[in-house]
């Protein structure tokens, strides 16, 4: 039995899949299974997968007509025989000491997920940003290992719900009977959120292992603009499964926190006066009463401040209008980085 399985869901991510590879194959964690989704790729993508294969026997190719990441990362489950499951997008990588820190840790612990940090790769300008909401260790108070019972209040708040910031117990998973919801976005927000609870011990790493990159075609992310789409279904469905499973009332505050800070992140994507206030009118059916009124504070538009003064980020940049006149301000908490600081795996590489 491997260690780790790491699953990778791969659609049309060829410019950046080698990095993505060679970030896994290289881990200092060596009995590991690579198993690879390819989701009905059209470009170079199945090719490179086929170099790597041929290379290295632990990775292990699975062709499937294009059926969405979440589709993808529940055949991985199907099919993974490691003791523990790592879930990476093919865009993104990993430190090549992340498998091995982590599972120690889980093995230390005797955790059911173990949680790490990240930062983000903004892909046009080649910066790398702080990114301290991935993991809010500050909210633990010291705590070594924790469930939910312990920070009922801040459960949702501690990890964002991407799937590669975790390690989890297979046999947990496979217990839990949770999967990846069905969809292109969204899916593994019901699946890390639902399994968050379910967890009785998580531990974590403070070290950023991840790297996720943004400004990029292949990413799930890119697909992003109809994320207000699926943000509703996800949350209903989670309340749902919990309901039925726990006493609600104990995480309540925690998850309406977490539903007010996605559904202000997808309100921000929405264009056009029409489909704002549909969205708003879809989150007064949702929201309890005081829940949406922190959203519509936190989204107040509109006014005379809104029309003379507006502020937003565009990548790196933080954009300020002052009565219709654009200002352009970096970030400073973006630095450039040399590559060798994160990985020993070289930028853009070319063959493997």
């Amino acid at each position: 039995m491997p260690k780790v399985s790491v699953i990778i869901p791969v659609y049309n991510a060829q410019k950046y899949l080698r990095q993505c590879l060679d970030s896994i194959v290289n881990q200092t964690l060596k009995d590991i299974e690579i198993i690879c989704i390819n989701d009905g790729s059209t470009d170079g993508s199945l090719g490179i997968l086929g170099e790597f294969a041929k290379n290295d026997n632990r990775v292990i190719i699975i062709n499937q007509e294009n059926m969405g990441a979440g589709a993808a990362r529940n055949r991985g489950l199907d099919i993974a025989k490691g003791e523990y499951l790592s879930i990476l997008d093919s865009d993104d990588w990993f430190e090549v000491d992340m498998l091995y820190k982590m599972y120690e840790r889980a093995k230390q612990t005797d955790s059911d997920m173990v949680l790490c940090a990240a930062d983000i790769y903004h892909n046009e300008s080649k910066l790398f940003e702080k990114a301290d909401h991935y993991l809010r260790f500050n909210l633990l108070s010291g705590l070594d290992t924790f469930s939910y019972t312990d920070i009922p209040n801040d459960i949702f708040m501690i990890t964002h719900a991407n799937a590669w910031l975790k390690l989890y117990d297979r046999k947990f998973v496979i217990g839990s009977n949770i999967k990846f919801q069905n969809s292109a976005i969204c899916n593994d927000v019901y699946f890390s959120y639902v399994l968050l609870i379910l967890a009785n011990r998580i531990s974590y790493l403070k070290q950023p292992f991840v790297h996720y990159r943004t400004e990029t075609n292949s990413s799930i992310s890119s697909k992003i603009n109809n994320y207000h789409e699926c943000v509703f279904t996800v949350y209903e469905d989670m309340k749902d499964y919990l309901t039925k499973k726990m006493s609600f009332a104990a995480i309540e505050h925690s998850f309406y926190k977490r539903m007010l800070d996605s559904l202000c992140d997808a309100f921000a994507l929405i264009d056009g006066k029409k489909d704002k206030n549909q969205f708003v009118s879809e989150c007064k059916k949702v929201l309890p009463k005081k829940y949406f009124k922190k959203f519509l504070k936190r989204n107040k538009r509109g006014g005379l401040v809104e029309r003379v003064l507006s502020i937003r980020n565009e990548g790196v940049y933080k954009v300020i209008m002052v009565l219709g006149i654009k200002i352009r301000v970096k970030l400073k908490h973006l630095v450039l980085r040399e590559q060798k600081r994160f990985s020993t795996i070289p930028f853009n590489q070319q063959s493997h």
